[in-house]
């Protein structure tokens, strides 16, 4: 696509000055038709993610059940009386375990990993960000290189002149 300086440049009379043929507006607005699109299909796939990572709430509470698992573990190591520590720590384990089922994580790994791992959708998200930015930027300098009314007629391929 011409870009709006080699529009206005084109032809030997300085007052003479050319737009963008039909085709490049099509160009144009399917660019930005597509970018729209992207953009949107972006955002809904950070929310699934954000949706399946749980919120502070979730977190929180299977954070604090990992914690009594550890608190468990350590007191099964350190007290004389090993029935009552495994007990306690075999409930605390059976409580995080049913909570990561719960919240659809297989283990505590699992659930670690997921949320310390950098969603591709939020980089997804900032591409179609840039590319919409971008689209939008090209059609506005579209529009300001013609004349304030110019009839698209979508039939033509050849530059129009605007006077």
């Amino acid at each position: 696509m011409a870009t709006i300086d080699t529009w206005r440049s084109i032809g030997d009379d300085p007052e003479l000055r050319v737009g963008p043929s039909d085709r490049e507006v099509v160009e144009v607005l399917q660019r930005l038709a597509s970018a729209k699109a992207h953009l949107v299909h972006a955002e809904r796939e950070v929310q699934a993610a954000q949706a399946s990572r749980g919120g502070e709430e979730q977190v929180r509470v299977i954070e604090q059940a990992h914690a009594e698992v550890l608190w468990a573990q350590a007191g099964l190591l350190a007290t004389p009386k090993a029935k009552q520590a495994r007990q306690a720590f075999e409930v605390a384990r059976a409580r995080e375990e049913a909570l990561l089922r719960r919240h659809g994580y297989s283990s505590f790994a699992e659930f670690r990993a997921r949320r310390r791992a950098v969603p591709t959708a939020e980089l997804h998200l900032e591409l179609a960000r840039r590319e919409h930015a971008a689209a939008l930027e090209a059609w506005e300098q579209l529009q300001s290189a013609m004349a304030p009314t110019v009839i698209i007629d979508l039939t033509g391929d050849e530059p129009r002149v605007l006077r």
